[in-house]
């Protein structure tokens, strides 16, 4: 070191100079190295980090330790005077004013300091008054202080060296760049460093276009930024001997093709984005030749998977915050998922003459619409429709650009637990702050899906766009209400409402006339209406107005086995001087749902066209990443459909389902709970007016579904005041209540694994009492099958079981797969393999669906042990991969849970007791069957009936016959054995079946997993090997493909737990495949029939049909295409 630093007088080189280091970021490991190469020694280190506070600053090199621990900034002053420094180094900030405080502690002390700051280099240039001050201070107590910048001093000793041989100058270039990596996170964000492009334009090179008077003001006022080039260039031209007359920076900034990871930012810096405005974006033709394809519908990540930026988020832990494989919205911030999605279109020239419609059905968060260079439109909340009128911004049969500018939610919410929300499960929905945008809250994470959410949060065109034509006039929202005479529903009064919109800017009145019929029925009716311009009115066909509208002994809409899903067509019309404008067409159905709380415990009970009705429904979870289509929507409501359930809850967290969704429920007879996107685990909306308008939107395009049976404003929490009033207005015909736990439904769980004994003791749930009443959350965990696991992770995670990846793909172990599941899966015997594991697991899988469902029939109504008006089951679809699934599991392949629910919920049906060794028999139709016969049979281990029991029974209108008979099971029955039910009609036909498998093991109690139903199971490795012929016929329609199989147990033993699949020539599961029956046992000579079915489209890749069970031997079949 040069021994003229200070002012004190030469410096002695006989000691080595102390040193304090003021700062101990990334720069300060290049100059404390170079303290220590050049003999000083540093005595002292300060920062403000508490992360590097107290630690020896050898750690920080990367060396042994030196004895110097860094001290905190606020003890600065006591730690100078002490060690009293020959020279402080200040390794901080870029900008003088924000290094007052130390350099003024120097100064005041007598301290030599020189700094890196870039600003410090020349300051007088830019913050003159506080570099008079530092100064001033500085000569005062004989100390200097000077600042080198970063790579300032050579840039400047570079030029005036080179300068000082030339003979004339006339102009001096130069530029510079480096990598802030090697620097510190103060220079980073100085530079810019993280920002979008449109961020760096505001933040840094606005200040480059700003008039000399505007910068002296803020030169004046210490507050100028960036300095950069400024301050080297003052310093040049004093060395130079030149006066500076005016001078002008550049600030641009440097893009990268590839997203790359800062450690100094602790974020992924986004690949360079379009630089373009809007208006140049939207033209057609614009060249996107280094633009990257996009989902639509779809959401920013998906598109950025699609392109391999980021790995699949639903593979192992890659999703994993930890990972750092995919970044996160609540650290990179709401730019960097901030995208542009534009496409070329062209308008039919049969539009030419008419008014043209560009409607846009579902954009995640915020939304800019651009066409040909205009901005036309902006959309705010994930579920609003809207619809532009484009006419005179479109050219008619030629190209035309449209381009969208999508924002994420306004706040993302991070994954931080918070103190507050549903007992025990705080973790739900993060810190809350998603909450207060109206959108799919589930996304910043949840205990069913990824506890640390979805990247970004699924902001994107998650719905489809569309461009249509009318003429002056067009049509919007029909809507059809239904009123039906008390009470023997014998007539409808029907009132026809529908919205007229004319788009024109023309001063003249136009008159229209709108025509409706209900299509089929012999109904029509017309009206006049007059619209100003721009004018929006509702046109109303009320009864009274239009006696036609008034149906005689209607057909009605009616549930699952209630009676038949009939539905009506209305098709509206509107011309303008004859000319027919727009027509609307509408599917509704007629029908009556209301509730009471007229009960023993005053729970909530529904009634459907005035009967009394047991609701047993389940809860609808979203797909995470909004990867819907039609296929999946088909498949899974045709599973529903398939399981008995009636009714299905959209959860307050998720989304309104698309209108093919709510059309398919119309006919398969499933009921639709909506609940509005608020929850107990989130803040409530911030904008008001915004959620009200989203829910407006949303009523309206699902009111007339007579699927749709009932509004709820949230999710275990409130309502945004006004909901009620708004849902009357626009509909009048469903019931409201203000969340989903209250007014007669109480709170729900268990949602974990438990012994499956509890559900008949009704001990499943902590919070007491849960078979009672209405419970809208009552749920447990199935295993998806071995293909299914496999696909999920690395055969490495998968045996023995890797609990970190386990948990992840369990809610962080929320459902207890990798412990409880486990546990009472090794009760059929340790497992060696994962195959081995899984299908144990299926068996557990079904016991535990079964066992509930069949708990709340015993249940319904007025007939079991206490009075329940209805059971939703949490939850029955999976929204992502997960090890602990449901009746299937996200890839569409079901598991046992699925069959064995729907042989417990089928309309007619006989069951078993576990805790009370008895037979019930359910009917859930709306009539009385006389002259039943129940039949139980016992079987032990090898295959030998040791019981058998009937009871003649009476069944009730959709009512139970609960302990029909009493199972009394011999003394010196197998460990193992097995329980057979057939249900007989009046003239000895079977109408259901059922097989049980159980133990002799005792119950011991809750706390134990323990009882017939959960342990002891280790025998079913006696059993003895069974035979099953199995024969098929391939068929086929326009579509889809049929396997129709005939399989018989042709030997003396009872074949245990069957399963067919349909396979692809990799051996892969053939998704969505449908399957009649499966995970079935077969009696001794029992034949069965089952048919799959599949698209003509899922067999490119060959087709095997395959049977495996317990104790049969595998049959393959290469099928025939």
């Amino acid at each position: 070191m040069q021994a003229t630093i200070g002012r004190n007088g030469g410096l002695s080189m006989e000691r080595k100079i102390k040193v304090v280091q003021y700062g101990v970021g990334k720069m300060s490991l290049y100059t404390m190295r170079y303290v220590y190469e050049k003999g000083a020694e540093i005595v002292g280190a300060i920062d403000v980090n508490p992360n590097v506070i107290g630690k020896d600053i050898g750690e920080i090199l990367g060396t042994e330790n030196k004895g110097v621990k860094v001290t905190s900034a606020e003890n600065a002053r006591e730690m100078l005077q002490e060690v009293k420094p020959d020279i402080a180094i200040v390794t901080t900030m870029s900008l003088i004013k924000d290094l007052e405080s130390p350099l003024m502690l120097c100064a005041e002390l007598g301290i030599n300091a020189i700094t890196t700051c870039e600003e410090a280099f020349y300051p007088e240039n830019s913050n003159p008054e506080l570099t008079k001050r530092i100064d001033e201070l500085a000569k005062k107590n004989n100390c200097t202080i000077t600042g080198s910048g970063y790579q300032d001093i050579y840039w400047g000793q570079l030029i005036s060296s080179i300068a000082g041989s030339t003979q004339k100058i006339t102009k001096i270039k130069g530029s510079s760049s480096y990598n802030v990596e090697e620097y510190g996170i103060a220079l980073a964000k100085a530079h810019g460093a993280g920002l979008t492009l449109e961020d760096f334009d505001k933040e840094v090179a606005s200040v480059d276009r700003i008039s000399d008077e505007e910068r002296q003001k803020i030169i004046e006022s210490g507050e100028y930024l960036p300095s950069y080039m400024w301050n080297v260039n003052g310093w040049l031209c004093e060395k130079l001997g030149l006066t500076v007359k005016s001078q002008r920076q550049k600030c641009v900034p440097q893009t990268y093709k590839e997203d790359l990871y800062s450690s100094t930012l602790g974020m992924t810096v986004k690949a360079g984005d379009a630089t373009d405005p809007g208006e140049k974006i939207s033209l057609s033709n614009y060249a996107t030749a280094n633009w990257m394809p996009a989902i639509v519908p779809g959401t920013v990540l998906n598109s950025l998977v699609y392109n391999k930026k980021y790995p699949e988020p639903y593979y192992g832990i890659n999703n994993k915050i930890e990972s750092k494989l995919i970044p996160d919205i609540s650290e990179t911030g709401r730019d960097f998922y901030t995208y542009w999605f534009r496409t070329d279109f062209t308008v039919p020239q049969s539009f030419k003459g008419k008014t043209v419609w560009l409607q846009l059905d579902g954009i995640n968060y915020r939304a800019e619409i651009w066409v040909n260079g205009n901005l036309l439109s902006t959309m705010n909340g994930m579920f609003i429709q809207d619809y532009i009128d484009v006419t005179d911004f479109v050219k008619v049969g030629e190209s035309n650009g449209l381009a969208i500018k999508v924002y994420p939610v306004d706040v993302p919410g991070s994954t931080k637990p918070k103190s507050w929300g549903a007992a025990g499960e705080f973790h739900n929905g993060g810190n809350g702050n998603i909450g207060l945008n109206t959108t799919m809250l589930m996304t910043v994470g949840w205990d069913f899906t990824f506890m640390d959410g979805i990247r970004d949060r699924n902001t994107g065109i998650w719905k489809n766009i569309s461009l249509y034509a009318t003429g002056r006039v067009a049509l919007r929202h029909p809507f059809v209400k239904s009123e039906l005479r008390k009470p023997d529903y014998d007539q409808a009064r029907e009132t026809v409402s529908v919205e007229i919109v004319n788009p024109s800017t023309s001063n003249r009145v136009i008159s229209c006339k709108v025509k409706g019929e209900i299509v089929g029925e012999n109904i029509t009716f017309e009206k006049t209406f007059r619209l100003m311009r721009g004018e929006e009115k509702i046109a109303t066909f009320s009864p009274e107005e239009f006696p036609q509208l008034i149906i005689n002994s209607p057909k009605l809409w009616w549930p699952v086995n209630k009676g038949p899903q009939n539905l009506y067509d209305l098709k509206l019309t509107v011309s303008v001087d004859g000319k027919e404008c727009d027509s609307v067409k509408t599917r509704f159905g007629i029908r009556e749902i209301v509730s009471d709380r007229k009960t023993p415990d005053k729970s909530r009970v529904f009634y459907v066209n005035g009967k009394r009705l047991f609701i047993r429904g389940t809860n609808w979870i979203p797909e995470a990443m909004l990867r819907t289509s039609d296929e999946r929507t088909y498949a899974e409501l045709r599973y529903s459909r398939q399981s008995g359930v009636n009714l299905l809850r959209m959860w307050g967290g998720g989304i309104a389902e698309s209108d093919y969704f709510f059309q398919l429920c119309d006919e398969l007879g499933l009921l639709v709970w909506q609940e509005f996107w608020m929850t107990g685990d989130t803040r409530h909306p911030h904008d008001k007016a915004l959620y009200m308008s989203n829910v407006e939107s949303t009523v309206k395009r699902i009111r007339n579904h007579p699927s749709l049976a009932y509004y709820v404003a949230s999710n275990e929490s409130t309502e945004v005041t006004g909901t009620p009033e708004l849902l009357n207005k626009l509909d009048g015909t469903r019931g409201f209540q203000m969340q989903s736990e209250c007014e007669g439904v109480h709170d729900g769980s268990p949602y974990k694994q438990v012994n499956p004994m509890q559900h008949y003791e009704n001990t499943a749930s902590p919070r007491g009492s849960r078979v009672d009443g209405f419970n809208p959350e009552y749920g447990a965990p199935t295993l998806p099958t071995v293909e299914i696991l496999r696909e999920m992770m690395d055969e490495k995670d998968l045996w023995p079981i890797n609990k970190e990846v386990w948990d992840y793909l369990d809610g962080n172990g929320f459902h207890l797969m990798s412990t409880m599941y486990t546990d009472l899966v090794n009760n059929y015997g340790k497992s060696s393999s994962i195959d081995e594991f899984a299908q144990k697991g299926q068996l557990l899988g079904a016991i535990n669906s079964k066992s509930i469902w069949e708990v709340w029939n015993y249940n319904k109504l007025d007939y079991g042990d206490r009075f329940c008006s209805g059971l939703l089951f949490w939850y029955h679809n999976c929204s992502m991969p997960q090890v602990a699934s449901r009746m299937w599991d996200w890839s569409l392949e079901p598991t046992a849970s699925l069959y064995h629910t729907a042989n417990s919920l089928e309309p007619l049906h006989a069951q078993f007791d576990y805790l009370k060794n008895t037979v019930s028999v359910v009917n859930d139709y709306y009539r009385e069957f006389k002259n039943y016969k129940v039949i139980a049979q016992v079987y032990d281990i090898d295959s030998k009936k040791v019981f058998e029991e009937s009871a003649m029974v009476n069944l009730p209108s959709d009512g139970v016959v609960n302990d029909a008979l009493t199972i009394r099971f011999p003394e010196n029955i197998s460990q193992v054995h097995f329980i057979k039910l057939i249900l007989k009609d009046e003239k000895g036909k079977d109408v259901s079946s059922n097989f049980y498998w159980r133990s002799n093991d005792k119950y011991e109690g809750s706390k134990t997993l323990t009882g017939p139903a959960a342990s002891g199971f280790e025998d079913l490795s006696k059993l003895k090997q069974a035979k099953v012929k199995l024969t098929y016929k391939v068929r086929e329609d326009n579509d889809n493909y049929f396997v129709d199989i005939t399989l018989r147990n042709t030997s003396e033993q009872i074949a245990f737990f069957n399963q067919l699949q349909f396979l692809n020539s990799k051996m892969s599961p053939i998704r969505p495949s449908f399957y009649t029956d499966n995970f079935f046992s077969l009696m001794p000579d029992e034949k069965k029939t089952v048919t799959i079915e599949t698209a003509k489209g899922k067999l490119k890749d060959g087709a095997v049909l395959a049977l495996k069970g317990w104790n049969i031997k595998r049959q393959e079949y290469k099928l025939k295409q």
